[in-house]
């Protein structure tokens, strides 16, 4: 009877060190953040405090992108530097903020300090976005998402909201944390806190492929190989085309104030050369020359 408690005290114990090693804990807050968040990983994380009457903490941080994100675009810049940073904003890449509240708070008193945080935003979105707190309880979370296309999705406490498609806002909603002028120094400092730990890595190298374009999707297409073989791409903000004669990359606004789309330089037929990288099964375009 003594060995059976004995043995699964000891059970009990390696199951919590083995979560207690998946997580990493916040320094000022004490808030312990997983490590791995669906497909991102945490790259650090801070404390938001308020000055009102008295100083109190408000919610800690936790900041997720993508190992795609970290091997690639992140990779290109200096650790930490204002490139890095911008990329870490408006990057079109998987990432997260995860907000967990150190203390109850009213819904009219987190929304005010939102709609303050995110002033000369577009109103209407602005509106939208202020609606979905709620009244918050100490513990709980609210999940910001960058989603495909700068895409923003909400979960908070643990309920989903409508996506608000909104780059322009997401990408200040991001800068609040990453940004030129962040609300909270330290915060944008403690967000890189595990950098060197998580990109430690080697990149994904980068492969070559030449062929006949077969089809074009809005983010993307797909090239039949010499050998007969389909390679679907993809495209992001990283991505430079060479055609026409010129350089062409895809982080330079249209006339309109949109983004370009690949199949405004590459159509089905074409042949092209293609530079990437191939991060578990998912085909990265860095290059592609049309010839």
């Amino acid at each position: 009877m003594h060995r059976s408690i004995a043995v699964a005290a000891l059970v009990a114990l390696g199951v919590a060190g083995a979560a207690s090693a998946q997580t990493w804990t916040e320094p000022k807050s004490g808030a312990a953040f997983a490590v791995t968040k669906d497909d991102m990983t945490l790259l650090g994380g801070g404390l938001r405090v308020k000055k009102m009457v008295f100083t109190f903490k408000a919610y800690a941080i936790g900041f997720y992108v993508s190992k795609a994100a970290l091997a690639g675009p992140l990779a290109a810049h200096k650790p930490a530097s204002p490139e890095f940073y911008k990329e870490l904003q408006t990057g079109d890449f998987n990432k997260a903020v995860v907000l967990r509240f150190m203390r109850n708070l009213s819904q009219s008193r987190i929304q005010e300090a939102m709609r303050e945080s995110l002033a000369g935003a577009e109103p209407k979105v602005l509106d939208q976005f202020i609606s979905y707190f709620p009244e918050l309880q100490e513990g709980q979370e609210c999940v910001l998402r960058w989603a495909p296309g700068g895409t923003l999705e909400t979960v908070m406490a643990g309920q989903a909201k409508p996506p608000i498609p909104d780059r322009a806002f997401t990408e200040r909603l991001f800068g609040l944390y990453v940004g030129p002028t962040p609300i909270q120094a330290d915060i944008k400092a403690g967000i890189v806190a595990r950098l060197g730990e998580v990109s430690g890595a080697a990149p994904a190298a980068v492969r070559e492929a030449t062929g006949k374009v077969k089809s074009v999707q809005p983010n993307g297409f797909t090239i039949t190989d010499a050998s007969g073989k389909e390679l679907v791409f993809v495209a992001d903000r990283t991505t430079q085309i060479v055609a026409r004669g010129a350089s062409h990359k895809m982080d330079r606004l249209e006339a309109d104030g949109k983004p370009p789309t690949i199949g405004a330089f590459v159509a089905a037929q074409q042949t092209v050369s293609v530079s990437y990288v191939d991060d578990a099964g998912k085909l990265t375009v860095r290059e592609v020359r049309v010839r």
